[in-house]
């Protein structure tokens, strides 16, 4: 986690962000972005409960510093939900941006009440994750290589052989998702 960020942490965040890195093994940039998703939430909730001036958004250098265990008790999923149609609405973040910072948020309650026993209910434990296009991975390049051979293939005459190919998705970090085609190759017959 970034030095600059903690400084700007009260002690129940910094505690949280130390053992999501130390124990839960999560990198340094997953908790940097825990950090903001929680860091935007805390200066929505003070923004709409009039602990800030009123001229300043969630957007500016609302400091959190003050975020204490009675300002987070009193967090309710109807809090939640409003701070994600802010997001919606006004910030204009995608789906998966919002389930992520919903991720954040499940995550930091549920170490509250779960690890550290300091709140006897998780206001956020029925928090449904918004709603995500799904892409398959796995099926797509498959598709496009038959395609991609088809077009080729169409004007030959039978028994030519058409076309070689081969696909890849990988990645260009290298990594690849379970499930997903590392590799294609190919010889269609017509």
């Amino acid at each position: 986690m970034k030095k600059a960020y903690l400084q700007e942490c009260p002690p129940v965040l910094r505690e949280y962000l130390g053992y999501t890195e130390t124990i839960k093994g999560r990198s340094g940039n997953t908790v940097d972005e825990y950090f903001i998703d929680l860091r935007t939430f805390f200066r929505y909730i003070k923004q709409i409960r009039g602990l800030c001036p009123a001229a300043a958004g969630p957007d500016e250098n609302i400091s959190i510093l003050d975020v204490d265990m009675a300002l987070i008790r009193s967090v309710t999923l109807n809090d939640v939900y409003e701070f994600m149609n802010y997001l919606k609405t006004e910030r204009h973040n995608t789906s998966k941006t919002r389930a992520r910072k919903t991720t954040s948020l499940r995550m930091f309650f549920r170490y509250l009440t779960d690890y550290k026993h300091v709140l006897d209910v998780n206001p956020v434990q029925n928090l449904d994750t918004p709603k995500q296009k799904r892409v398959c991975r796995s099926i797509s390049p498959w598709i496009r290589a038959w395609r991609f051979c088809s077009r080729l293939t169409a004007n030959l005459p039978s028994g030519i052989i058409a076309c070689w190919f081969f696909f890849s998705i990988a990645g260009s970090a290298g990594r690849s998702w379970p499930g997903s085609i590392c590799g294609i190759s190919g010889l269609i017959i017509r």
